[in-house]
């Protein structure tokens, strides 16, 4: 079998589309599929460490039409299946009859979707996804929030093809060895928060939740008050950093308990140490926990800390549901630390082990395979 991967970044781009296509590849060439790999000849918000891509991606005009790229592309490579990313592409709005493109490049290619946005969008962005999601073999949501809106946007006719794509951690290659009983010091609580600093994150709320906290506690914020992303919301992001910044600053409380790492590589072994001190971990996502929050995965596969984070049932991925839900107020937070508190032993060890399995499953050959089975439309599932 012959795979085409057409993705707007490659590693070492600062992307989690891009991250997510490396993820793939391996996937797929580790069970002797023969990957190939269309990228953009310009790369927003690259950086200069080494990626995790295996394999010499192919550049094309993807950010300002790319039709006869992609055209070129297919018509010498002829795959079997061609996933498309969407939406890496940024401002490119002939994306959206890029499977179009594809069929009339090799009618017999079979054309995979994953759609990375939908809910948020205003309803031209909306309206210009149907046409993708309608000439599409398979289409693969990142999260279900994104599905469940799509579905009924398009009158249920994309239903039958369309599922959450099966996305997981992406960076730690094996669990920690985990002690039964999670480290708990009821004197001081130690608290982790990991990810780029940005609304829909929710770190507001955490803040709010903290200053009436009156239980001694520290947080280590792995993250830093800077935009290190440009996805043309760098003004809003910026304000909102400054925002919560001055609030820290402005509060003796909040600055005496808050530890700033800046941002600190998952993979590496000062992540890890760092996180080796917290006992909680808190992520208060405004849009819900799904497979792609890489934050959370990263802070949740490489520390023993019990994980919160927002949860919404219409929303977010059921197989998360060991991680302990949170409200989407400050006051849900607030409520939620005062009872944590209080926890006894048998209570932290019972989520704590159901965590820990949920871990393993992530990790497991049966996991891997479930996203293999949805890359190639395997109609046995």
């Amino acid at each position: 079998m012959k795979y085409a991967i057409v993705c707007g970044s490659a590693e070492p781009t600062y992307c989690g589309v891009g991250k997510f296509s490396a993820k793939m590849t391996k996937i797929l060439q580790k069970r002797g599929v023969e990957v190939v790999y269309l990228t953009s000849n310009y790369q927003r918000d690259y950086h200069e460490a080494s990626g995790d891509l295996t394999v010499t991606p192919e550049t094309g005009h993807l950010l300002k039409g790319g039709w006869l790229d992609l055209w070129r592309f297919v018509r010498k490579h002829r795959p079997d299946i061609l996933n498309l990313q969407y939406q890496s592409f940024h401002q490119n709005y002939f994306d959206v009859l890029y499977p179009l493109v594809v069929k009339l490049a090799n009618w017999n290619t079979k054309v995979v979707s994953t759609v990375h946005e939908f809910e948020h969008f205003s309803e031209l962005g909306r309206w210009r996804q149907v046409p993708t999601m309608l000439l599409s073999d398979r289409i693969l949501f990142s999260d279900k929030r994104q599905m469940v809106t799509a579905i009924p946007y398009t009158a249920g006719l994309i239903k039958n093809k369309s599922e959450v794509v099966e996305v997981g951690p992406s960076v730690k290659s094996q669990l920690m060895e985990y002690a039964r009983k999670p480290k708990h010091n009821p004197k001081h609580l130690h608290i982790a928060f990991h990810g780029f600093i940005q609304p829909l994150k929710g770190m507001e709320f955490l803040l709010a939740a903290l200053e009436n906290f009156d239980h001694p506690y520290t947080l280590h914020l792995l993250g830093k008050f800077e935009p290190i992303l440009d996805y043309n919301i760098h003004d809003e992001v910026n304000q909102y950093q400054v925002g919560l910044k001055e609030k820290i600053e402005n509060n003796p409380w909040l600055k005496d308990n808050i530890k700033i790492y800046g941002d600190v590589d998952p993979n590496s072994e000062k992540f890890t140490k760092i996180l080796e001190q917290a006992e909680l971990a808190i992520f208060p996502f405004r849009d819900g926990v799904s497979h792609r929050r890489s934050s959370l995965f990263n802070t949740f596969m490489a520390s023993n800390a019990i994980v919160a984070a927002t949860f919404d049932k219409t929303y977010s991925d059921e197989s998360l549901w060991p991680i302990i839900p949170l409200g989407y107020t400050s006051q849900s937070i607030s409520d939620f630390l005062n009872e944590y508190v209080h926890w006894d032993t048998k209570k932290r060890n019972q989520v704590y082990q159901d965590q820990k399995n949920l871990k393993e499953g992530f990790l497991s050959p049966e996991f891997e395979d479930a996203i293999y089975q949805q890359l190639v439309l395997d109609s046995n599932r």
